[in-house]
C-alpha cells in the first residue's frame, strides 16, 4: 500500500526499506541503544508490517507492527529522521499503518513511549487505565544469547 504525505509517499513495501539508515536510528534510541543491524533487520523482518516514509529516494521514517490482524496490534520503533521533524510525518506514518486495510478488524492497539506521547494522542492514543493487569518478562542479554 501506498499513500502520499506532503512530499513523501508512506509505503509498506519490505524491498523498499533502508535497513542501514533505520539501525543508525535504532542504535542511538533511548528504547534499543546498542542495537546491532542484524537484530532491527530479523526484528522487522518477523513483523506484522513494516512501513517507511520516503522523500526523493530517501527513508526519512520508520515504524513496524506486530499483530494478529485481528485483536491485537502493538506499534514498534517509530522513529523519524530529527532533520524531517515537526511536519507531521510521524502522525501520517501512524495513520498509515492505523487505517490499513490489513488491520481494519484490530480492536487493540499498544504502544509505549518515553517522550512522545502527544504524537500518539493526535492520532487517538491514550494512558492505559488499569496497568495493574499488564505484566512483563525482561530476560538479561546472557539469558537470551545471540542470533546465529
Amino acid at each position: 500500500m501506498q499513500l502520499t504525505y506532503q512530499d513523501h509517499v508512506l509505503d509498506d513495501a519490505p524491498e523498499r526499506f533502508d535497513f542501514a539508515r533505520c539501525h543508525r536510528w535504532l542504535t542511538a534510541a533511548y528504547w534499543s541503544i546498542g542495537i546491532t543491524r542484524a537484530e532491527v533487520e530479523r526484528g522487522f523482518e518477523n513483523s506484522t508490517l513494516v512501513a517507511g516514509a520516503y522523500c526523493n529516494g530517501q527513508q526519512n521514517a520508520c515504524l513496524r507492527i506486530v499483530s494478529d490482524r485481528i485483536r491485537f496490534a502493538y506499534v514498534m520503533d517509530v522513529f523519524v529522521d530529527p532533520a524531517v521533524r515537526g511536519r507531521g510525518l510521524g502522525r501520517a506514518l501512524l495513520r498509515f499503518v492505523l487505517e490499513h486495510p490489513d488491520f481494519t478488524l484490530v480492536l487493540k492497539w499498544m504502544l509505549a513511549t518515553n517522550d512522545a506521547h502527544e504524537v500518539y494522542r493526535g492520532v487517538g492514543f491514550s494512558r492505559i487505565d488499569n496497568t495493574e493487569r499488564l505484566m512483563s518478562l525482561e530476560r538479561p542479554r546472557a539469558w537470551v544469547g545471540e542470533l546465529p
